[in-house]
């Protein structure tokens, strides 16, 4: 059982109660003010001692730094003057071209050294010796003049608005030369670059005498304002400071005083951020931050400690028992004054430790029960019961053995914590209720529990006579073990029927894990335990019956619709099975538009009862519209009605043929007639005879052929039905005179499509909005609530095309395409439809794949069921051998290959 302490270092964080003593903040607050004091006194004069220091020191190193820079850049300027002497003694020589056959090296120098030279005269030829000046400065009279009278010059001139140039001019000897000047511009990486030129924790700008910046280490700001301030109070040399931001900075310049050889002055200022000068103060100010919370620490250590023997302890116990109080049970003190306070210390443990149990056991409790009316598998239901139990009992091992049979206990689930056995399954233990001779087991201690409906608590089971233990003692043995303590309790359901036996092993102390019996409290425990658990049983057994019951009556109904029918029998048990199939594979998917659809057991199942249901208003359709098999069948076939007539209508033509017959031969015999020429009559009426009855038998054949389903009912073989309506009459039983194909045979002929007439059809159509009506009717627990939505959908396109409701694809479930899909392939498959043959997979397949492209199934939908080989898993299960053939991917209309 964990503990929280609540000791000394504890109490330095709350409100200590001896600040209500007068002794006690009196001691406290003199041991604050005697170290804080004089620590605050020094720390505060040595910070101001060493800040003045560093900022003289500062302003030292960052004079000698701008001195030094601006030598180092005077030096530069004298070795570029070297370079252009030498250049200058070469041309005075003629060898203007001395850069192209000069040596590697010296071409490299002056490459780094300028971005470019160029010769130019007075009269505004110019040459480019190395690289290119885009824009040549323009010199005034005066810089003309020192340049003629032999000094080299510095000049400075804007390129861009932000872009200073720096060139170097000199004069050449118009007499040596063909030119006048040699210009050059110098290159700043030279000039400011270098190692050790800029240190890495100051910055540097360069100004010259217009106030130009030649160079910047700081883009973000330039103080030119506060340089020329300080330039006018001092324009050698001096030192000012400047402010960016939230930082200030200190800064030094020095005056390049260049004028003398180079006719220019430049500014050179180095500055340096206060708090880079200030870091060591900054460092010390950090130290003392923590110096002075630890010499408070200490302080107030110290002063505790003077005082702590006769308060600590009474505020240790006052903000435990607040803890008690606010239902923190973990709370617990340490007291270590060798003095009655320790002794009620420890007694508070004690107390404490036991509402701990107690809050435990009731936790663990109220866990059961939560879990006993949410878990739904009763295995699962019975090792949590178990594990807890053996939880709340501090038992070191558990066993459970639930029935198998009506004879036998099987152990489940055992598991001993000491020595880490854990097992979810025995084979092979079993425990028998009943001895050979049919008696009750009583020796065994787990078939007594069962038969006798008893909890057995056992101290030692090494002692124990009541019952053999040979083999639990054997078992002990092989694992290195010791069983003393038992307690078996018997699990019920509501019906008082024995559905388990829980067995804790060795009950132990909560501190020193010592082996006890168990006691009677634990007992107590267990039964309410497993009084809980009997109602959870009854719970899960009704909910498993409503389900069974539920089950049958969907089942009855899918029974009803395919009994209703001998040729659409099994349609409604077939579709749900090509369902489930699609939904898996759906489910499967990892990549794709369906990666992150999934269905739980409860999805899967509500899927299988719309499927099963989807045709439930089939129950309404009458009988001989369902199976009609040609056009004209009703409640029977009305074509032998038709053959029947046109059979009387060949007898009656014979009859008028054998009557005229028999009038010619009475005529002839009160008349003289030559006897040739009345058998050449004859022979001529029997010749129409026999082509009017081969006529009447080509037109009965055309009405059986248009009779058939598969018949394509063109304008042409309509026109001709037409007209044999009207060729043909026949005299009924009454003498009247009626046509061979009445009026509503007619139609029924002449406007099908397939077998069915519009008005036919809409009856058939008239199923779904049957079976939403049925379906809508029905309550519907929570799971299911979606049987009705996923139902409905079934003869819905994804085009919108589709019927009773017109949905498109994003209005309709996915589940509901997935029965879609389910219900056309199973159609075109089914072999038992009066109306057409059962197609082959290919024939099937590519007529779903005309679907797919003219928008009426999910095109999704089609791709796994093809790429995953479902209707390969449905064929083999419900197609014959003669309507599996080879199947050709490449040649189904949309089919689209898996990526790879």
């Amino acid at each position: 059982m964990g503990k929280e302490p609540v000791n000394l270092w504890q109490s330095l964080r709350v409100k200590i109660v001896f600040f209500r003593s007068k002794v006690a903040l009196r001691v406290f607050v003199l041991f604050i003010l005697c170290a804080l004091i004089p620590l605050s006194v020094f720390a505060y004069y040595s910070f101001s001692q060493v800040t003045s220091n560093l900022n003289s020191q500062a302003h030292r190193q960052l004079h000698q730094a701008s001195k030094a820079s601006g030598m180092a850049i005077f030096e530069r300027l004298l070795m570029l003057e070297t370079d252009l002497n030498m250049l200058e003694t070469s041309f005075q020589k003629g060898k203007e071209d001395l850069l192209a056959y000069s040596v590697q090296g010296l071409h490299d120098r002056l490459k780094a050294r300028f971005k470019g030279l160029v010769l130019t005269s007075g009269n505004g030829r110019t040459k480019n010796i190395l690289g290119k000046i885009p824009v040549l400065p323009q010199l005034t009279i005066d810089e003309l003049d020192s340049v003629h009278s032999g000094m080299t010059l510095v000049l400075t001139r804007p390129v861009t608005e932000k872009l200073i140039g720096i060139y170097m001019v000199k004069a050449l000897d118009p007499v040596r030369s063909s030119y006048d000047l040699l210009l050059c511009e110098l290159n700043p990486e030279y000039l400011w670059g270098g190692e050790g030129f800029l240190s890495p924790l100051t910055e540097l700008f360069v100004l010259d005498q217009s106030n130009n910046i030649l160079f910047s280490s700081f883009p973000e700001y330039l103080p030119l304002n506060e340089i020329k301030k300080a330039f006018r109070e001092n324009p050698s040399i001096g030192r000012f400071e400047w402010k960016y931001r939230d930082d200030s900075y200190l800064a030094s310049y020095w005056t390049i005083f260049m004028f003398p050889k180079f006719r220019a002055n430049w500014i050179l200022v180095q500055s340096q951020s206060r708090t880079d000068v200030l870091a060591p103060v900054s460092n010390f100010r950090k130290v003392f931050q923590l110096l002075v919370p630890l010499t408070f620490f200490v302080v107030v250590l110290l002063s505790l400690s003077q005082i702590r023997r006769s308060l600590v302890p009474i505020e240790l116990l006052r903000k435990a028992t607040q803890g008690i109080a606010a239902k923190n049970f973990k709370s617990r003190v340490i007291i270590k004054t060798n003095d009655e306070f320790e002794e009620l210390g420890a007694s508070f443990n004690e107390m404490a430790a036991s509402l701990e149990n107690y809050l435990q056991i009731m936790m663990t409790l109220n866990q059961i029960g939560i879990a006993l009316s949410a878990e739904k598998n009763n295995n699962r239901l019975l090792e949590f019961i178990l594990y807890n139990a053996k939880k709340i009992t501090h038992a070191d091992g558990c066993a459970l053995y639930t029935v198998a049979g009506d004879t036998q206990l099987r152990l489940s689930v055992k598991s001993i914590d000491s020595i880490n056995l854990a097992t979810d399954r025995a084979d092979g233990v079993v425990v028998t209720l009943y001895d050979e001779e049919g008696q009750p087991n009583i020796r065994n201690v787990i078939a007594f529990s069962a038969l006798k409906d008893a909890i057995v608590d056992i101290p030692d089971m090494y002692h124990e006579s009541n019952f053999d233990f040979s083999r639990d003692k054997d078992t002990d043995s092989i694992m290195g073990y010791q069983t003393r303590s038992l307690l078996v309790v018997p699990v019920k359901n509501h019906e008082n029927e024995i559905v388990g036996v829980l067995q804790l092993m060795n009950a132990q102390t909560g501190l020193t894990q010592e082996v006890t019996p168990f006691s009677a409290e634990d007992q107590r425990l267990l039964q309410t335990i497993a009084s809980q658990a009997a109602v959870a049983f009854s719970k899960n057994k009704l909910i498993e019956d409503f389900k069974a019951l539920f089950d049958s009556l969907v089942e009855l109904i899918a029974t009803a619709i395919d009994e209703k029918s001998p040729y659409t029998g099994d349609h409604c048990r077939r579709v749900p099975e090509l369902s489930m199939m699609l939904a898996e594979a759906v489910c499967n998917k990892k990549e794709g538009v369906f990666k992150d659809f999934t269905l739980s057991e409860e999805e899967m199942y509500e899927l299988k009862v719309a499927s099963l249901l989807h045709d439930c208003g089939k129950v309404t359709t009458p009988v001989h519209i369902v199976d009609k098999a040609t056009r004209l069948e009703a409640i029977f076939d009305r074509i032998h009605v038709i053959d029947v007539r046109f059979e009387l209508l060949k007898r009656d033509v014979e009859i008028a043929f054998l009557q005229r017959q028999m009038a010619a031969l009475l005529k002839g015999a009160n008349q003289d007639s030559s006897v040739p020429k009345e058998m050449m009559e004859q022979a001529l009426e029997r010749k129409e005879l026999a082509k009017h009855l081969e006529q009447i038998e080509r037109d009965r054949s055309i009405v059986r052929a248009c009779n058939k389903g598969e018949t394509v009912m063109d304008e042409e073989l309509r026109k001709r039905m037409q007209d044999i309506a009207r060729t043909y009459k026949w005299v009924s039983a009454d003498g009247k005179e009626e046509p061979v194909i009445a009026d509503d045979e007619l139609y029924a002929v002449t406007s099908a499509q397939g077998t069915l007439t519009p008005a036919e059809r809409e009856v058939i159509n008239q199923h779904v909005e049957t079976t939403i009506k049925m379906l809508e009717a029905l309550h519907y627990p929570k799971s299911l609530r979606n049987v009705p939505l996923f139902a409905q959908a079934h003869h819905e396109y994804m085009d919108g095309s589709g019927y009773p409701k017109g949905l498109t694809r994003e209005q309709i479930p996915i589940q509901g395409r997935i029965i879609a899909v389910a219900d056309i392939f199973e159609a075109l498959t089914a072999r038992d439809r009066p109306y057409k043959k059962g197609r082959t997979l290919m024939e099937a397949l590519c007529v779903l794949g005309s679907m797919k492209l003219e928008g009426q199934i999910d095109p999704d939908l089609f791709d796994i069921f093809i790429n995953e080989k479902v209707y390969l898993s449905y064929a083999e299960k419900f197609l014959s051998h003669t309507q599996i053939d080879n199947v050709a991917l490449s040649q189904i209309p949309g089919y689209v290959p898996p990526a790879r």
